[in-house]
């Protein structure tokens, strides 16, 4: 393949497609560490929960869902992790 393909020749791969084919092409592992991209298992473990107890928490709206699906599952930004997480403190300290 052509190593000089500019933003309009993604642009039409895009088009003709579609992200989501082209991100189910690529490996879900990778995807997440070039978006910053955190499972919900990663976070559970982050907060020292179950992941049924984080999705608990979810369903109770102590904590938001994540925003981000690939395929089937779906992640959090960095910076919602790190809002969780700050609130998370904060409501345990008691």
């Amino acid at each position: 393949m052509d190593r000089n393909l500019n933003r309009k020749d993604l642009d039409r791969l895009v088009d003709h497609f579609g992200i989501e084919k082209i991100i189910a092409a690529l490996s879900q592992k990778e995807v997440c560490k070039v978006l910053d991209l955190v499972s919900m298992n990663d976070l559970a473990e982050e907060l020292d929960v179950r992941y049924d107890t984080l999705r608990h928490y979810m369903q109770a709206g102590v904590i938001t869902f994540p925003e981000v699906r690939l395929l089937r599952r779906a992640y959090f930004r960095k910076e919602e992790v790190a809002a969780i997480i700050k609130k998370w403190k904060q409501d345990n300290r008691k």
